[in-house]
Order: C-alpha cells, then sequence, then structure tokens
C-alpha cells in the first residue's frame, strides 16, 4: 500500500467527517483554510494507522505543499482538536531521547525533535517550569545540559524522587568507588538533595559514576523510559558497552 491509499474503511471514515461539516445545514460554511486543515487530519490520520512517516519533508513530497505549510497545518490540528492523542508528547519525546547524542565538552544532550507540535509542548513545559534550553536556529534540534533530566523527569512524574533503600545502598556501593568530587557530589544526593547533587555529579563527574547514579535513581512510566534511554545514549558516548536490558530501570528504552 502507498502513502496516498485508502483503505476502504478510511475513506468511509473520511466521507464521514465531510459530511458532518457540510450536510447538516452548514454547508460551505467552512473557510478554505478549515477545509484544508481537515483534510490535513484525514490524511495525517491516515499516515499514523499505517505506520508510515509523518515527517515535514515526506508529507510536503506527498501533498506538493512546503514543509512550513505542513508544519503550520500540524499546529492547526495541535491548537484546535479536541480528541486525546494516542501517543503523548511525553511519549514521543522520549522516542527521541533514544537516537540523541551527546557533546562531552559543553556536557550537553542534542535531541532531534522532528514533530513541530512536540517541540510546542515541550518548551511550552520548559517555560510554565522557568526552564531554558539552548535554543539553536535548528527549530528541530533540542538541546540541554544532563542535569536538566532530573527535575524535568520530576515534573513529568508528578512527584519529587525520594531515594528508598534499596537505592541508597546502590549509590552507596557507588559512592565507595567513587573519586573525590564525586563522592562529594553523591554524599548531597543521599542527603535528599538530589537536584543540586547530580547537578554537580554532572559537571566534574566521570561518565562511569554518572551513569550509575543515573540507574540508581527510583523512576516510574515514561519518565523512566526517558532516563533508560538517556543512559543507553551517554554509555555509548562515554565508551561504555552496551548495557544489557536487565540492567535498566523499569520502562522500556
Amino acid at each position: 500500500m502507498g502513502r496516498n491509499d485508502f483503505t476502504d474503511e478510511e475513506k468511509l471514515e473520511a466521507f464521514e467527517d465531510i459530511a458532518v461539516q457540510y450536510f447538516y445545514r452548514n454547508f460551505g460554511s467552512l473557510t478554505k483554510t478549515d477545509f484544508e486543515t481537515m483534510l490535513f487530519k484525514i490524511y495525517l490520520r491516515h499516515l499514523k494507522r499505517s505506520h508510515l512517516t509523518t515527517d515535514d519533508y515526506s508529507i510536503s513530497r506527498d501533498l506538493g505543499i512546503t514543509q512550513s505549510k505542513v508544519r503550520n497545518m500540524k499546529l492547526r490540528i495541535e491548537l484546535r482538536d479536541t480528541e486525546p492523542s494516542a501517543v503523548s508528547w511525553e511519549e514521543e519525546f522520549a522516542a527521541c531521547v533514544r537516537t540523541a547524542i551527546y557533546d562531552d565538552k559543553k556536557r550537553l544532550v542534542k535531541v532531534m525533535v522532528p514533530e513541530v507540535t512536540v517541540m510546542m509542548e515541550l518548551r511550552h513545559f520548559m517555560e510554565v517550569n522557568r526552564w531554558y534550553d539552548e535554543y539553536q536556529l535548528n527549530p528541530k534540534l533540542f538541546q540541554c545540559p544532563i542535569d536538566f533530566f532530573l527535575p524535568l523527569c520530576e515534573k513529568i512524574n508528578g512527584m519529587n524522587i525520594v531515594l528508598d533503600d534499596a537505592s541508597k545502598k546502590k549509590i552507596e556501593k557507588i559512592s565507595a568507588k567513587a573519586n573525590e568530587k564525586e563522592q562529594s557530589a553523591i554524599s548531597k544526593i543521599l542527603s535528599g538533595a538530589i537536584e543540586n547533587g547530580f547537578k554537580e555529579l554532572a559537571w566534574t563527574g566521570t561518565m562511569a559514576i554518572i551513569v550509575e547514579v543515573l540507574k540508581a535513581l527510583p523512576f516510574g512510566g515514561v519518565a523512566a523510559t526517558i532516563i533508560n534511554a538517556l543512559i543507553a545514549v551517554l554509555s555509548k558516548s562515554g565508551g561504555l558497552s552496551e548495557l544489557p536490558q536487565a540492567e535498566l530501570r523499569s520502562g522500556e528504552v
């Protein structure tokens, strides 16, 4: 099946969408922009159900329009659509982190976020929490320091990180093989100042210790997926061997 080949069921559903807007005493009430947005939504729905790529370039080639118009259409749907999305922006962001790269000189994680709606939600999330990222001219590139991921995941989880006894024991073992600067940062983490301690560790610690501490911190749900993806990225960039799945926290990478 090609990208523009709709199933009979999809065609029926598309007609029903159009019928609602035209055949109930409201014929011709839609503006040209609203009509195009409705058709674009139908097409986007078809691509997602068929597990086809929805990047701006592919769609622009399919429809013969510019990538900027594709992005504008996606934004219009996001702003006006009342139907809940099957996948949250947090889950989509977590998927993007899997292919991130790490700049070990600047200690920045660089994430390509192709979907404008995900980037919009992410940057709004940061704004309301009074955070900032290293803004780039490339509108699809998101980059920030490693330590940003802790408060981000705390907010996504809706609660602060609290170390349980098992986590404390793991971190104490890590501290025993750490250097003096790392031990200083880890002691702050163990005392409950987790964000401050990890921020210090992120800038002064070795990659091996940073990864071990991340693995020991308790996260669940989407936050665990994001942290697992980050662990995999840092492990590769730090020259560490690929982490076996069993060593990752709960949540898939």
